[in-house]
């Protein structure tokens, strides 16, 4: 969660996770300047917190860590064991954290309120077995928790939705089943609550129509509905937008087999349920504004629309992707277009997997109504400068999940030294404190670096050398789960040191034969792409290659 003070930018996808955060600048309010990267093993999609000077992060299923960042220091830490957080809520007005967690096996769930400076508990609930199938979680008017989920009712065959409640002075529960259930439980599109107006906006499911246009353009009715909170019934239906599919998806071709699924499917079975929720997931987030009401929807492909509090949609006002030709697309669809803390008549923040840019709208308030411009508006610059990186942090980055080796220099003394560290670091290998990520750089004392292609090449190359070198991997094959551990998304770990063993002598084939028997096939990519084929050609005739051949004929199929 930003702050007025503190941007997060957060990568929990891949590895290694971490969160980089930047801290306003003393003296230019709108430029933010990094200041921290906080490596943890095991990030979760649990949302962090800054509250003060504080940030608050979960750390795998069950530990919440907080830290203070200016002096980069563990401060508090809270365990809950036997159980898994799953959603969380900063109120910083009062000073606390809301966490709502379920037991490991899924069977029971429970509601806890700690205080933000010490993690200490004030209260907590244990909850009905409903709760543990919510799908999302937000507050209402009066801070009490709202729980939503949908189901599959298998004795009436038909999809439900509702919301349960929770009365934090009180204690009780309620459920309040609402209509128009989304037909799916994978990647539902939950409610989005606007807790200050007293209502909730998603996507009204109804039968697909198609728009067909001019030259195969194909478009659909995208309806939203609002849910009053108080009595949980409906307030209305509302059109955003004619989606245009077609513009959106890569290929021709993937518009042409929609179009043909739809029209054979029927309303109601499964295959219709997956494209109606491939429709529905269109839509990425929305952001309402707190005091005013106006929804502001975000779609894939960075189509942004504007609803009142009254319904009333505005027309396209930017998008991000467009087709050029029949075949290509202008910008690739599935950016995510996050407005969510930010003015949405100033700018807005593009976060995909990579990187956090900030864009201006080319245009003014009272040129949202469309009267006087392009409609859809485009987003025009990206404003690099408002998020600024150290140098040092920019360094933290590139070493985040490897481990440094310091030796005097390269010589043989040294190799055997850093081979020597190395081992020892593998010997005490614990993926609760190292996460999966194992890769070794070597530095010397100048400064100079190799990383492990270009050192294991040189260690397996030193005759006396090369047999530490085949030490170090079985001791790595050893580890418990060693096939989990990555030197990078493609390849395992000290893949290149058996590589560089491989290509230096026959004897060291059954150690080949060793470090393959247990490998995550599906994740590899060195190994088939680079180590077998040398193998393949060096040793033709091997039994190893034979055996190779066999294990992936069977893999593939």
């Amino acid at each position: 969660m930003n702050t007025e003070k503190y941007k997060l930018i957060v990568e929990n996808e891949m590895a290694p996770h971490h969160i980089l955060v930047f801290k306003q600048h003393k003296t230019r309010r709108d430029v933010y300047e990094s200041c921290w990267v906080l490596a943890l093993n095991n990030l979760t999609s649990v949302k962090e917190f800054v509250f003060e000077d504080r940030l608050y992060v979960p750390n795998g299923a069950n530990v919440l860590n907080a830290y203070d960042i200016d002096s980069q220091k563990l401060i508090g830490q809270r365990q809950f064991e036997d159980k898994e957080m799953i959603w969380a809520e900063m109120r910083p007005e009062q000073g606390v954290l809301y966490l709502y967690c379920h037991d490991e096996d899924g069977q029971s769930a429970s509601f806890h309120i700690l205080r933000a400076d010490d993690l200490s508990e004030v209260k907590s609930f244990e909850l009905l077995d409903n709760f543990t199938h919510s799908k999302a979680f937000d507050l209402d008017a009066k801070g009490n928790p709202l729980f939503y989920y949908n189901y599959y009712h298998e004795e009436n065959e038909c999809w439900a939705h509702s919301y349960l409640t929770l009365d934090l002075e009180s204690g009780a529960v309620a459920e309040h089943n609402l209509s128009d259930a989304p037909r799916t439980d994978e990647d539902v599109r939950r409610p989005f609550v606007n807790a200050e107006k007293g209502f909730a906006l998603m996507p009204y499911w109804e039968k697909l129509s198609l728009n067909k246009e001019a030259k195969g353009r194909i478009t659909i009715p995208f309806r939203v509905k609002f849910i009053d909170l108080e009595t949980f019934e409906d307030r209305g239906v509302f059109k955003l937008l004619d989606y245009p599919y077609s513009d959106l998806e890569f290929l021709q071709s993937f518009v042409d087999r929609f179009v043909d699924s739809l029209e054979e499917a029927e309303f109601g079975s499964e295959e219709y349920d997956e494209l109606m929720a491939k429709v529905y997931g269109k839509l990425e987030s929305v952001w309402i504004e707190p005091s005013e009401g106006d929804s502001w929807c975000v779609f894939d492909g960075g189509i942004l629309v504007r609803i009142d509090g009254e319904g009333k949609a505005s027309e396209p006002l930017v998008v991000m992707a467009t087709r050029d030709s029949d075949e290509e697309l202008k910008y690739k669809p599935g950016l995510h277009l996050s407005i969510e803390g930010l003015d949405p008549f100033k700018g807005f923040l593009l976060q995909d997997q990579t990187s956090l840019r900030y864009f201006r709208m080319p245009f003014k308030l009272e040129e949202l109504n469309g009267e006087d411009g392009e409609i859809p508006k485009r987003l025009k610059s990206a404003m690099p400068d408002k998020l600024r990186m150290r140098d040092e942090d920019e360094l933290a980055i590139e070493n985040l999940g490897v481990t440094l080796i310091q030796v005097a220099d390269f010589k043989q003394a040294s190799v055997v030294e850093a081979l020597e560290k190395m081992t020892e670091f593998v010997e005490n290998l614990s993926p609760s404190e190292h996460g999966l990520n194992l890769a070794f750089r070597v530095c010397d004392a100048k400064g100079k670096t190799m990383d492990e292609e270009a050192f294991f090449n040189k260690a397996a190359g030193l005759k006396t050398v090369a047999p530490m070198v085949e030490a170090l991997v079985r001791t790595f094959l050893k580890v418990k789960d060693s096939e989990l551990f990555r030197y990078d998304a493609e390849t395992r770990s000290l893949a290149y040191a058996v590589n560089a063993l491989a290509q230096k002598d026959e004897a060291y084939l059954p150690l080949v034969e060793a470090y393959l028997a247990n490998m995550d096939w599906e994740h590899d990519v060195f190994c088939q792409s680079e180590m077998i084929p040398e193998l393949e050609s060096r040793y033709p005739d091997s039994a190893l290659v034979k055996k190779i051949s066999d294990i992936l004929e069977d893999y593939y199929g």
